[in-house]
């Protein structure tokens, strides 16, 4: 999985989480931005792990082959400001210059609901490593580089 259809599957992730804590019966629709790269890899990852089938809709307004015009989805709108926003942020304080103020759009963003998460390209790797792993029927020795347990022989017992 590259990094669109992973992050886009963490997403669903929350999403499950949230609903069952919620004590939903079932998963709200889940809604991606059309036109990114991974988009069939996402699908095929969400429906092997159960999930129905996301849909996909424009950000912005879209003139279709017919001639109508599919309204945008505001949500994810936001969503991708507020990647960038947090990608610009991190990016300014790795180039070792001082983050200036928060920007507006991103104080204003922060305020909703949830906590964002970041991915390392070592958690991708690993986590590219693992799911061939479990493809290949290999579960013991996959370990999470996250865990203070950092060997199979290290993890508590399950009894």
């Amino acid at each position: 999985m590259k990094g669109y259809s992973l992050t886009s599957r963490a997403c669903a992730a929350q999403v499950r989480i949230w609903a069952h804590c919620n004590h939903l019966r079932d998963l709200p629709t889940i809604i991606f931005a059309e036109g990114d790269t991974g988009k069939g890899d996402l699908i095929k990852r969400m429906q092997k792990d159960g999930f129905p089938d996301p849909l996909f809709k424009p950000m912005k307004d879209t003139k279709l082959k017919n001639g109508s015009i599919e309204q945008g989805a505001i949500p994810l709108q936001a969503a991708d400001l507020y990647a960038f926003e947090l990608f610009d942020a991190m990016r300014t304080i790795e180039q070792g210059k001082k983050l200036p103020v928060i920007s507006e759009p991103l104080s204003i963003l922060d305020k909703i609901c949830g906590e964002p998460h970041f991915t390392s390209n070592e958690r991708v790797e690993w986590f590219s490593r693992a799911s061939k792993k479990v493809q290949e029927g290999e579960t013991q020795s996959i370990g999470d580089p996250d865990s203070p347990f950092e060997t199979p022989d290290a993890l508590p017992s399950r009894q």
